[in-house]
């Protein structure tokens, strides 16, 4: 398998452990030299930076909902 970015095959650790231990070969563009360490690192950063986008983007919609923002779009409305 080729991706052009380690931090793009996955967010979990878990999912990209789990393709190292069933021997799925992979190559990543952006860092064609990583080892195993490496990818778990990597794999983890990327798990935690998507963790961190989600309570970032939760807690952003929650003060807008507080201060009376409409969230959302038109769910099909067209009146």
């Amino acid at each position: 398998m080729i991706i052009a970015k380690l931090d793009r095959l996955a967010r979990n650790v878990h999912f990209v452990s789990g393709l190292m231990e069933a021997d799925v070969d992979f190559v990543a563009l952006d860092m064609p030299q990583a080892n195993r360490l490496t990818i778990h690192i990597i794999a983890g950063m990327a798990e935690h930076e998507a963790e961190a986008i989600s309570i970032l983007t939760r807690d952003a919609l929650a003060a807008a909902k507080a201060r009376g923002a409409k969230l959302g779009g038109d769910r099909g409305n067209f009146a």
